[in-house]
């Protein structure tokens, strides 16, 4: 079976993209039988899987022959789905709000939902270091976003159902509406300056991990070499915590990180082999590029006053 599936495949890495890429869109389009309601939508589930895994096994060759700024665009197309999909929310929800108070109400309390849970997913794991400054940004200013959409959710609900009540807790429901406002307030401050705590954090040891190899890189002497070794990887323990914290929530499985876990891994990995080589590379240059990426991605965003 296996030997015909690859027999079947075109030749041609273009044309074999091409068929791939069709038939990943009718596996996708079939994911969306499954919720018509009808009798035979399941049915569709394994289908559609196996054509979507079928398309995207035939673009694979493809994807691995592309250049690296292909690659960083393919792998961005998630995002893009993601953004598209909040766009389309929020204008559902703007053309309902004054019509159906409560439809308007689920969607926005929906979407502050599904990205508190789902949003790290959609995140490329690819070309990570690259995507730092973008993916902080992102982070917490979507965090914001949907904070106050679920807000937003909340009041047009509860107003909603006191029109139904003629009005009599009109007083009431301004008090507290007035207070989930001001909570806003408050929890937006509160993740603006976590993120400019950590931009502020991440580029000092960032910094000093720098200034440690170039003291590496001038030590004359075994001992001054073998201080400037420890001093770096001391201060490469302190980047390490802020590489993996998250940046727009204290909640780790729900907050956007600096850096995925992989990537952390794959930097301190070179990292110590830069430290324990006998001279400067091209992997020291590369270790040093990395990280003046981490700093560039933290201008603008640094407060030592946090």
């Amino acid at each position: 079976m296996l030997r015909l599936i690859r027999v079947s495949a075109p030749t041609n890495p273009n044309r074999r993209a091409a068929v791939g890429l069709v038939i990943s869109i009718v596996g996708l389009l079939g994911f969306n039988v499954t919720f018509l309601g009808s009798s035979w939508g399941p049915l569709a589930l394994f289908p559609a899987g196996a054509a979507f895994i079928y398309g995207s096994w035939l673009i694979n060759p493809w994807y691995q022959a592309s250049r690296d700024t292909t690659k960083l665009r393919i792998t961005g197309l998630p995002l893009a789905v993601y953004a598209v999909w909040v766009g389309g929310l929020l204008l559902c929800a703007a053309l309902t709000i004054t019509t159906s108070g409560g439809a308007s109400a689920i969607l926005l309390v929906g979407l502050w939902a599904v990205h508190s849970v789902y949003a790290t997913t959609f995140e490329p794991m690819e070309f990570a270091l690259l995507r730092t400054r973008r993916r902080l940004g992102r982070g917490v200013h979507l965090r914001i976003l949907t904070l106050w959409c679920g807000l937003a959710g909340v009041l047009r609900l509860v107003w909603a159902l006191a029109f139904i009540d003629d009005g009599r807790y009109r007083v009431f429901l301004a008090g507290a509406s007035l207070t989930l406002i001001l909570g806003g307030v408050a929890a937006s401050l509160k993740v603006q300056a976590r993120f400019r705590k950590v931009c502020t954090g991440l580029h000092r040891n960032v910094q000093r991990l720098l200034r440690g190899l170039e003291e590496l890189g001038e030590a004359d002497t075994d001992t001054e070499r073998r201080k400037a070794q420890q001093a770096a990887r001391r201060t490469w323990d302190e980047l390490e915590e802020y590489l993996l914290a998250r940046a727009d929530t204290g909640i780790s499985p729900l907050g956007v990180c600096v850096l995925p876990e992989p990537a952390v891994v794959d930097l301190r990995t070179r990292v110590m082999a830069s430290l324990d080589a006998a001279q400067a590379d091209a992997e020291h240059k590369k270790v040093v590029d990395d990280l003046l990426i981490l700093r560039d991605a933290c201008s603008g965003r640094i407060d030592p006053a946090v």
